[in-house]
Order: C-alpha cells, then structure tokens, then sequence
C-alpha cells in the first residue's frame, strides 16, 4: 500500500490489516483458505498473476 510514487504510507501490519481477494470477494479465497500476503503464493488454485 503505497501513497505517492515510493512513499510509503502504511505499512502492512497483519495484526491490524484486513486483506480481500478478488475471486470471492471476501476474507477467503475461492478454495475457503484465509488469504494474506504470504498465502496468496503460486501454486495455490485460485492465484493468478495481475497484469
């Protein structure tokens, strides 16, 4: 999460975070596993790389 260019403005804080995936549009992914950083990782089924 970055504001303006290269500075950042929150750093990501899993504690405090909330991630979303775009698949199923909530706080697990398609396979119903928990998403983060870390597990949104290749070889899970529903990852994919943005463009």
């Amino acid at each position: 999460m970055l504001e303006g260019g290269d500075n950042q403005w929150f750093g990501i804080d899993d504690a405090n975070t909330q991630f979303w995936c775009l698949k199923s549009t909530g706080g697990a992914g398609p396979d119903g596993k928990l998403i983060s950083p870390e597990s949104c990782i290749k070889g899970r089924m529903c990852y994919k790389v943005s463009d």
